[in-house]
């Protein structure tokens, strides 16, 4: 494996360069690199406080099958269903709080500082910044048979079995739904922005929310919005189920793909 760019942001993995042998996937988070190893350990390197060093955890990186990323923080998702977080503790760095909770987990999904982890009965646990969706108490109760969830920077967005949607974090990018809440029915997937969501109605319209400007309002092509086949957001992602991502640009906008 080769690096190269800033040493300090993970440019130099010289470290652990002894280390990096039958790499299968890499993960990363702003400044620093996971790297997921043929017997399913990991190996990190970069700015130590945003992930690059994980070095109080290591013990526990075995069996790992995936990692998931915020910002500054990473998360392993282990056979076993458990979860392994380290990296700044304020941005998703940090699980022991809901630990006990995180068992059986089937995927974990992420703004740029908090994560949100699906378990196996259909609930979900977060952790991170609360402003950015760490922190899901006001919605807790709503959080059954919960299906995907999908995020903007600052917000995420829970589809459950009977297509309804539950929605937490920042209001003004996407996490307070209240006010489409009556024609979030029937939901088939969920679409996102840097500020706002849309959601794709199982009879092909499409019902908006979040920041007007990043796509949060679509009332001026309300009317052309029908039998939409897909969605198009332009951002750069977050972690919805894939792994290593959160490099948010403030792209604001949405593109429909329609017949007829």
């Amino acid at each position: 494996m080769i690096t190269w760019g800033r040493a300090s942001n993970g440019g130099n993995s010289s470290s652990v360069s002894s280390s990096l042998v039958n790499v299968q996937s890499i993960y990363s988070t702003a400044n620093a690199f996971a790297a997921l190893t043929g017997n399913e350990s990991v190996i990190t390197w970069g700015r130590a406080s945003n992930g690059g060093n994980s070095s109080s955890v290591s013990s526990s990186l075995v069996n790992v099958q995936s990692i998931y990323s915020t910002l500054s923080a990473l998360a392993a998702l282990r056979g076993n269903g458990s979860v392994v977080t380290w990296g700044r503790a304020s941005r998703g760095g940090n699980s022991s709080s809901v630990s006990s909770s995180l068992v059986n987990v089937q995927s974990i999904y992420s703004t740029a500082n908090a994560f949100a982890a699906l378990t196996g009965n259909g609930s979900v646990v977060t952790w991170g910044r609360a402003s950015n969706g760490g922190y899901s108490s006001s919605v807790s109760s709503s959080l059954v048979n919960v299906q995907s969830i999908y995020s903007s920077p600052s917000a995420l967005a829970a589809l459950t079995g009977n297509g309804s949607v539950i929605t937490w974090g920042r209001a003004s990018s996407g996490g307070n739904s209240v006010a489409v809440s009556s024609s979030l029915v029937n939901v088939q997937s969920i679409y996102s922005t840097a500020n706002a969501f849309a959601a794709l109605m199982g009879n092909g319209s499409v019902v908006t929310w979040g920041d007007a400007s990043s796509g949060g309002d679509s009332s001026s092509v309300s009317s052309s919005l029908v039998n939409v086949q897909r969605i198009f957001g332009q951002k750069c992602p977050p972690s919805t189920s894939s792994p290593s991502q959160v490099r948010q640009e403030r792209s604001r906008a949405k593109s429909v793909e329609h017949i007829g």
